[in-house]
């Protein structure tokens, strides 16, 4: 996480003093670095709707969710203090953002945590507030439809050798 140092939290250190007082995410305690990571961890019923790290090529082959497109909007403009108010799930049937950014919005989850920020504005759909833990729900997909990509690309390779036979 760039700019997080595990400082151990100062004694009387709280979220309170370092969310919405004009700090800079760098060199942060712990119990800020760790809220971000709770922000960003994907919940439950989000892990269930992703394809398991163990499951079979066919499964992933099967894995459905539109691809990624460009955005021509700037990723900080998209942190919003508006509460979230969708699932991560319903993100499984809406255009995706770009691994550079999902990338960016990466980067700047810290500091938009700071500045009081607690959703993201999806840019597809008007008032509709994601949750930060959009962001990694967003790179697991990216990072699925990459294996899904290598995997078509393989078996697009053997049923053409199955053919010349």
């Amino acid at each position: 996480m760039e700019g997080a140092v595990d400082n151990p939290s100062p004694p009387g250190s709280t979220l309170s003093e370092w969310i919405n007082n004009q700090k800079v995410y760098r060199n942060v305690p712990s119990v800020v670095s760790n809220e971000l990571l709770q922000r960003l961890a994907l919940p439950e019923d989000a892990r269930c709707a992703l394809p398991k790290f163990d499951t079979t090529v066919l499964d992933i082959l099967l894995f459905e969710c539109p691809a990624p497109i460009l955005q021509l909007i700037s990723p900080k403009s998209r942190f919003s203090k508006e509460s979230p108010n969708t699932s991560l799930q319903s993100l499984l049937h809406c255009p995706m953002p770009t691994l550079e950014f999902v990338s960016k919005l990466r980067e700047l989850a810290g500091q938009a945590m700071l500045d009081g920020h607690v959703s993201i504005l999806d840019w597809t759909r008007r008032n509709v507030y994601l949750p930060f833990s959009a962001i990694t729900f967003w790179l697991s997909i990216i990072k699925i439809l990459d294996v899904k990509k290598k995997w078509k690309r393989a078996l697009d390779w053997m049923n053409h050798c199955v053919r010349q036979k």
